[in-house]
């Protein structure tokens, strides 16, 4: 076996072990759509996959109303009838900004809370480098501005 052989049967056990596996993806005989295997020609492992399909986009799935969380949706996927469901939550508002000036939105049907973005309570604090510095009175996070 020559070094550029030897090269190839380490790189190829490297992709293999790290789940980088060749081959094409089938449905097996007798089974639905959203089943899949391969078998990788490398190492011969077979590979599973469920890739389901859904009549609805999450946002407009129904509501699971045996669920604790009012914003819990089911469905079942079109080849196998397997049920998932997943939280997906209605137009968020915002409720207020904590200590640390994330801004606090909470789901409208559920309260769901979520912090996304900042809002800073900015004052001038002096000029350092030649740029104004910026204090929330807040957080006390820094910024430095350059004069507009």
């Amino acid at each position: 076996m020559g070094l550029w052989d030897s090269i190839k049967k380490v790189a190829t056990k490297a992709k293999c072990g790290i789940g980088f596996h060749g081959g094409t993806f089938r449905t097996p005989d007798g089974k639905p759509k959203c089943h899949l295997e391969k078998t990788c020609p490398d190492c011969m492992e077979l590979i599973t996959e469920r890739k389901h399909a859904y009549e609805h986009d999450w946002k407009n799935a129904p509501f699971d109303y045996s669920s604790q969380i009012k914003c819990t949706r089911a469905q079942g996927c079109i080849h196998c009838g397997e049920i998932q469901k997943k939280e997906v939550h209605e137009e968020y508002r915002k409720l207020g900004v904590n200590a640390r000036c994330q801004v606090v939105k909470a789901c409208t049907r559920c309260g769901h809370e979520k912090t996304e973005g900042h809002e800073h309570s900015f004052i001038r604090d002096g000029v350092e480098d030649g740029k104004i510095v910026m204090r929330c009175t807040n957080c006390g996070t820094t910024e430095k501005r350059n004069y507009a």
